[in-house]
């Protein structure tokens, strides 16, 4: 199986799972006592994830500090997209990180959902295109070679209010 296609798999099971619960995942986000995520064990002690999702920590532990990273980033952009609204993505040290916002059918929610998905999806790519993860080959620069393209050089890839 070639590292494009495992990081492409990878990313569609993280993202399906994330949409899925959403909420427990942010929670990575909100976990300052938990260094970096590189034992199994350390997956079995997040607060408030399912087992499968548990268990993809497991076998990914290589991509669950970016996991981490796309969550915090996921928050941060909330907040910075509502900040002029009643409802600020303001978070709850409990799960669900957002409150009672994400259980109920609202745009706000959708947003949550959306955001969420992306920072992920963005956190593993640029740690994938940075060389950070040794199971991804997109990056002819950073890992010798890929015959189906390149994906973005570090640098390239930028969130609202980053420099270029």
């Amino acid at each position: 199986m070639s590292p494009e296609y495992s990081l492409r798999s990878l990313l569609l099971i993280i993202l399906a799972t994330f949409s899925a619960n959403a909420s427990n995942w942010l929670y990575l986000a909100k976990l300052s006592s938990v260094g970096s995520i590189s034992e199994e064990e350390t997956c079995e002690k997040l607060k408030g994830l399912i087992q499968r999702q548990v268990q993809m920590c497991k076998r990914n532990l290589e991509v669950m500090d970016s996991v981490r990273r796309g969550a915090q980033l996921a928050i941060e952009e909330c907040q910075y997209q509502f900040r002029n609204r009643r409802w600020n993505c303001s978070t709850l040290d409990t799960l669900p990180v957002f409150g009672k916002v994400v259980t109920q059918g609202t745009r706000e929610a959708a947003f949550v959902y959306a955001i969420s998905s992306a920072g992920v999806a963005f956190a593993v790519t640029r740690a994938c295109s940075s060389g950070e993860l040794d199971k991804c080959g997109c990056d002819r620069t950073v890992q010798g070679g890929s015959p189906q393209g390149e994906c973005l050089n570090r640098g390239q890839l930028q969130l609202h209010g980053e420099a270029k």
